[in-house]
Parts: structure tokens; sequence; C-alpha cells
């Protein structure tokens, strides 16, 4: 242990769907930079879930070396059943895991996507045995920063009448052109606490080909199995002629179009190929039609790659449920640990959160320790970088990282149609590059 002292960081929120897992991996990444044994711990896990899809994230950190049942205390039917010993096993549980890491990464209860002002003073009452700091995540989503600032005063004074200590409040979610004053009505309300506030991204939030294809019980036509772990950002419903489709076309949406509509996937399929289009997600055929032989023989020969997904439910049904598929983020993508990665490091003073955990740095230099030191660095410097050869696959994964990670501005040397056309064939995202 570092001085003989384990840290151990509360991240809690009063209310669900505020990306709090998104903030506890960023500061699980920043403690992995300044020691080789970190450790993650969960409180409470719901009892009707085989999993925890949040401890499931923050084990996969290659920096955690952790089987899942270590990291969990107690399910809600113990706390709810005898609140006094399920904290007393949570606070043996966390001594135990104390006794092992130098560092643990401590991640308070979910709501179920509802306030809840009981399970908000259970987890006060956690941090405060725990002798954890908290770091309070809060959603800025739809509120104005009054109406946040008044939020985070409320969180923040039930974290402190139980004797916890906040030391930063994140608000995440928040509207990009509001950060600041985002800030400055927070401070305003909570002297004296570290404050930071993190924009919206869709990618973080957005559902999965995956998970969209099974909320709709679809089935895979075509198309390759490793894109279901992509992203879907927005929806179009093909109900119109195909010029139209294509207007209206956003990069990486789902198109939703009826199955009998077969003069429609022909042009969805090209303009997938074509680079002058914004690359799709996936394709999903409603209404348990089949796709007639020569259709399929006519698009398979044009591509591979574009899931293209069969669904029994009407159209009108498919909408409704692929609307209300909602994302988490996971260690099975990668474009979603990215974009965390990028926005945590670009909004949250990591440095100043570990500074008030006086947290120090170990003289041994484990490789991630190194590789976060380093992106660090080129984030603070960003340079500008041009890549030659840019119809490499190579040279365009390597530019999708890059970008993802926002560490560099991006020039790639070609032909701009051939090479945005070769990165959406490939599904790599280089929107952001200078051609």
């Amino acid at each position: 242990m570092l001085g003989g002292v384990s840290h151990s960081v509360y991240v809690a929120s009063p209310e669900g769907m505020t990306g709090k897992s998104m903030v506890a991996f960023g500061l699980l990444e920043a403690l992995a930079s300044r020691s080789d044994r970190v450790g993650v711990f969960r409180p409470v896990v719901k009892a009707d879930r085989a999993r925890d899809h949040a401890v499931d994230l923050l084990i996969s950190h290659p920096a955690v070396d952790q089987s899942y049942e270590d990291a969990i205390g107690v399910d809600y039917e113990q706390m709810l059943a005898d609140p006094d010993a399920a904290q007393a096993q949570i606070l043996r549980r966390h001594h135990e895991l104390s006794e092992r890491y130098s560092m643990l990464v401590i991640l308070g209860s979910d709501y179920d996507d509802l306030a809840n002002p009981t399970e908000l003073t259970f987890n006060a009452a956690v941090a405060a045995n725990l002798g954890a700091p908290v770091v309070v995540v809060v959603s800025g989503l739809d509120r104005s920063p009054d109406q946040i600032g008044a939020l985070a005063a409320v969180c923040v004074g039930e974290f402190t009448g139980h004797h916890a200590t906040p030391i930063a409040v994140v608000v995440n979610r928040t509207e990009s052109d509001s950060l600041g004053a985002v800030r400055e009505a927070v401070s305003s309300r909570v002297p004296g606490v570290l404050v930071a506030s993190i924009p919206e991204n869709p990618v973080i939030m957005a559902p999965t080909v995956q998970e969209i294809k099974d909320a709709v019980g679809g089935v895979l036509l075509q198309g390759s199995s490793e894109w279901l772990d992509r992203v879907a950002i927005g929806t179009v419903v093909a109900a119109m002629g195909l010029p139209n489709v294509l207007s209206r076309l956003t990069e990486n949406c789902t198109v939703i179009a009826p199955g009998d509509r077969y003069d429609l996937l022909p042009g969805l399929v090209m303009a997938q190929q074509s680079g002058t289009f914004p690359s799709l997600s996936s394709i999903v055929l409603t209404g348990g039609y089949d796709v007639p032989e020569e259709v399929g023989r006519l698009i398979s020969g044009v591509q591979q790659d574009l899931p293209i997904i069969a669904s029994e439910q009407s159209t009108f049904d498919t909408a409704v449920k692929v609307d209300r598929t909602r994302g988490r983020l996971s260690a099975d993508s990668p474009q979603k640990l990215d974009a965390a990665r990028r926005a945590v490091a670009e909004h949250l003073p990591t440095s100043e959160v570990l500074a008030a955990l006086e947290v120090t740095r170990s003289e041994v230099v484990t490789p991630m320790m190194f590789e976060f030191e380093l992106l660090a660095r080129a984030r603070g410097e960003k340079k500008r970088i041009v890549l030659p050869e840019g119809d490499d696959p190579r040279i365009l994964a390597a530019a999708d990282a890059i970008l993802a990670r926002g560490v560099a501005e991006l020039i790639l040397l070609g032909e701009e149609n051939a090479l945005r056309a070769q990165a959406s064939q490939l599904g790599h995202d280089i929107s952001e590059a200078r051609i």
C-alpha cells in the first residue's frame, strides 16, 4: 500500500441514468496511473440480476485483477431485510479489500431510473461508515443550470448531514453550450467542492446494434456479427421514397424499413458503400417478409459487413421499441469505452480529484501507468498528425483509435470519397479527420 494507507473514493448519484459508471471508470483509470494495485467494490447489487453490468465494466479494466464475486457486498434483499446487518457486511468486505488493494473505486447503488431519497440516504451512510470521500454525479439532461445547482446542493447536504465528505460534484449529460454556466451555478451552491461538467455524448448513451436486435426480436440476415457491438445513434423510419430517405440519413443511424419495400434495400446498401452519405449502423426490415432471392443476391455481392436485421413486428412497433432501447457503457463496445475515456479526460480534472484524495504516485511504474501518462501528455499538447497512405486498412484503424481518444488532430492523405467509403465499409469512424 502507498504509505500503509488504502485510498477509497465513493461514486454516487441521487437518481438513475446519470452515467456514474462512466465517471467511475474514468477515476479507475486515473487511479491506475498512480498504483499497480487498484480494486473495485460495489456495496449493493440488485438481487434479480445474474450479473451487475457496472461491476463487469469496472473489473474488465486491464488494471484490475479481481473476480466478480470479490467485488460484491450485499444484495438489495439483504439490505431491506436487515439494514444494520447489511451495513456490517459491507464494512467487513471493504476492510478485506482494503487489506489487498492500495486504492478502491466504490460504486454506489442504482435507482431503476427513479430518484429515491431513502436510497440516497443509504449511500450517504455507507460512504460515512467506510470513511470514503464522495464524488457525486448528477444528470444535467433537460435541466437548467439553476435546477442542477439546487439538486447538487441537496445531494451534498445529504452526504455531509450523514458525516460523509463530498469532494467533487460531476454534472454529466450537460448541454455543450451550458458547461460554464452549470459549473458556476453548482459552485455557487456548494462552495469548496470541486465541480466538473461533462457534455452529453450520444455515443456513450446510445444502444448497440445487438441491443436493438434483441429489443425487436430480430434475426441477422446478412452482415458481420462484429458490427453488432457498434453503437446506433438515431433512427430513420423509411416510409417514403429512396431520395427522401437518403436525405434524412445521419451518422451511425439505424434505418427501419418495411420488409416489402425491396426498392429501398439496394439503395441503402449503395449509400453505405459510396462514402458520400453518412455511415449506417444497421438496417431493420419489418413485417417478417422474406427478401426475394434476386434482391438478396444483388446486395450480397456489394457489401458484407452492414447488419441487415429482420423483425416479425410492424414498422410502428419496431420504431417504438428501438426508440425505447437504452444503451449502457460496456466492455463489449470499444467504441463506447473510447468515447467515455475521452469525455472524462477532457472534462474531469482527475489530477485535482486525486489531490483531494491525497493520492501520491507509486514508485512502481507499470505499463498501464506509462500508457495513461503518455495519453494524458498527448491530449495536453494535441499535435496535428499527417498520415500518408490513408487507404491502408491499418492506417484507417489507427486513425479511428486516435480520434476516438481525442489525442491528436488528424490529416489523412488520399481521395476523400474513396477513403470515407473504405472507412465506412470497415466500420471505422474518421468523420473528425481532415482528408
